[in-house]
């Protein structure tokens, strides 16, 4: 795991300042890379790399790496979990390696293969190769977005780094993209390819960036027809499972004692016989505590656990530490927990694995429950929720309890069933209300912010698998895996999810309604197939997420910044939203029971704190 940058030349002198502007950008990634920098001059451009050390540990696996011959150069981020595999069948060839890296291995791969190789490579990545006598590049980013990767071009030349601020050290970029902010008050991220910076722009998962001499061009590398085998899930994700647990460094299990991160500590048990798994405790908030459901699930396993206990006080006072860990607004509350867990066992360990991926892959959310339903709800049931609507509007809700949570998931219910099928999708994506928003943003922006979040899921109808595909767009690249990624860059540790291994998400979409939802229930599949390992209360554990007491703060440790956000200049400042109905938003955000205000707020004071960090 790193941090990558590169100023490439499109036929012209590279800026006098370019060494500078490197040494900018990698300053600006050190926590993706505390180990070792290194700025490395390829004829006429310049690659930089901050290097977390996992694979080989030597100073010789460090990068940017060169081949013998000096033509070839590559950076990158990530981890090749197959390597070994392609190292063998590298060794056929008559190539010999100075490593034990996995980078070195994927040097030789690209000479070999190009592009093309891509295909084979079962892990995840950012990365740039330069073949120097022919002056071209390859620049492409993994399957479904594990690793960040975000390019610009400009004074005649081309960027990429692992992420904004790196960027911005390499290319001028002051504009603002007005619709990604938008979209972010919408959805609490920016989906790909935009940025919160008009020049700049994230390649999308499974693409490359291909440049020859002065020109270059985007293509997608990855389709869903790449061959799969035909094993059983189990043994796929057990595959899995055992490839992401090769490292030189310590590594350990993020357990929360939901089904998905039990099942990934359950195999890892089966495979080394030994685990340390790590959970986060709130003890301020007893109905977002899931604490005692891991410390069972390790129990049942024999796992060595540890519990960290994490107070509100703290978890506000990492607020800050989480703006500087984004690279543009991002309002997932739940990264503060995140963030807090991977800083607590950064001591500890530098390889964490995860059981991300599986609540889009296996129809694990509270939504895909209600998309389904409402594919098949009656004439009776329609109008009955027709009729709630408007009391529904009207009462409180909250995530803070149990009855007031109840209450919130069938206002939404309710108010996502009057629409089509893809405006339904949008509807239950998004964690701000609908009516809120368009008090506050000026007219057109809504529907402009809407179509982002379109575009990027594509076209989900009341099919499962539409739906699910949909979340592999949208969510899970540009909010869950830049959550994952973020945090634990931040500590300097690594994350891996078993589950996003290609050949488990192609089996996943292979599958059927009946082997996905049973009884209102998602992930049938999953806890048939890996049941008998687990205890029955992680088997029966409702789904909670990862989440924190955000209506509690709103209303009372935050309550005097929330309400100052009316006067806020730096939100004043971006022209299309409307500062009086913000105010009078926030005082019923602060003052009310009812918490669909509570999303907005949270949002609207990231990005406040966050546009304060730009000037």
């Amino acid at each position: 795991m790193c941090g990558i940058a590169g100023i490439v030349s499109l036929g012209r002198p590279l800026p006098p300042d370019a060494a500078g502007r490197m040494q900018g950008a990698l300053q600006g990634m050190a926590n993706r890379g505390p180990d070792d920098s290194r700025i490395l001059h390829c004829g006429p451009h310049v690659l930089g790399h901050t290097r977390l050390a996992i694979m080989d540990l030597s100073a010789a696996a460090g990068q940017p790496m060169n081949d013998p011959t000096g033509r070839y150069t590559l950076v990158f981020n990530g981890t090749i979990f197959n390597y070994q595999e392609l190292r063998t069948e590298l060794r056929g060839k008559g190539i010999s390696f100075q490593t034990r890296s996995d980078t070195e291995v994927l040097l030789h791969w690209l000479i070999i293969h190009g592009i093309g190789g891509l295909h084979r490579l079962n892990g995840f990545f950012a990365l740039g190769f330069c073949d120097s006598h022919e002056d071209t590049w390859l620049i492409a980013r993994d399957r479904y977005g594990e690793k960040p990767l975000w390019y610009a071009s400009g004074e005649g030349i081309l960027c990429f780094a692992s992420g904004s601020a790196a960027l911005r050290s390499l290319i001028p970029s002051e504009d603002l993209d007005t619709t990604s902010i938008a979209t972010y008050l919408t959805c609490s991220y920016i989906p790909a390819p935009h940025t919160v910076w008009k020049n700049l722009h994230k390649l999308m998962p499974g693409h490359a960036l291909t440049c020859r001499g002065g020109s270059h061009a985007i293509s997608r590398w990855y389709h869903d027809s790449d061959a799969t085998d035909d094993e059983s899930l189990e043994l796929l994700l057990a595959d899995s499972v055992r490839i992401r647990l090769a490292s030189e460094v310590r590594h350990g299990c993020f357990l929360s004692g939901g089904l998905d991160s039990s099942i990934i500590a359950a195999l890892i048990m089966r495979h080394t016989g030994h685990l340390r798994t790590f959970s986060v405790s709130f003890p301020d908030a007893p109905y977002l505590d899931e604490a005692d459901d891991a410390r069972q699930v390790a129990e049942h396993l024999g796992c060595h656990h540890t519990t960290i206990p994490v107070s509100e006080a703290e978890l506000l006072r990492s607020l800050d530490r989480f703006i500087y860990s984004i690279d543009e607004p991002f309002a997932d509350a739940s990264s503060l927990a995140l963030q807090a867990l991977c800083a607590a066992v950064s001591h500890d360990i530098r390889v964490a694995l995860t059981g991300d991926g599986a609540d889009e892959l296996f129809a694990g959310y509270r939504k895909h429950i209600a998309l389904v339903r409402a594919a098949s709800a009656g004439a009776m049931e329609r109008m009955l929720m027709r009729s709630l609507v408007v009391p529904l509007a009207l009462a409180p809700t909250s995530r803070a309890s149990a009855p007031a949570d109840g209450l919130r998931k069938v206002r939404r219910y309710a108010q996502g069933l009057r629409l089509d099928p893809r405006q339904r999708y949008i509807h239950w994506s998004s964690f701000c209300d609908e009516n809120h928003l368009r008090d506050i943003l000026e007219h057109g922006m809504y529907e402009a912010a809407t179509q982002r979040m379109a575009d990027a899921a594509g076209e989900p109808d009341e099919q499962l698998q539409s739906i699910l595909r949909a979340d592999q767009n949208l969510v899970l690249p540009n909010d869950m895996l830049v959550k994952a990624d973020r945090m634990s860059m931040s500590a300097s540790i690594e994350l891996r999810s078993p589950f996003l291994d290609y050949r488990v998400v192609e089996a996943a979409r292979r599958l059927n309604n009946q082997n996905l939802v049973q009884n209102g229930r998602g992930k049938t599949v999953l806890r048939q197939t890996f049941g008998q390992l687990l205890p029955a209360r992680a088997l029966d554990k409702k789904k909670q997420g990862f989440e924190i007491p955000l209506d509690r703060w709103i209303r009372h440790q935050l309550r005097e910044e929330i309400r100052s956000l009316g006067q806020s200049p730096h939100l004043a400042a971006l022209g299309f939203i409307r500062m009086k109905e913000v105010n009078r938003q926030m005082i019923r955000a602060v003052e009310g029971q009812d918490s669909s205000r509570t999303h907005l707020a949270f949002s609207l004071l990231v990005l406040d704190r966050w546009l304060k960090t730009q000037n």
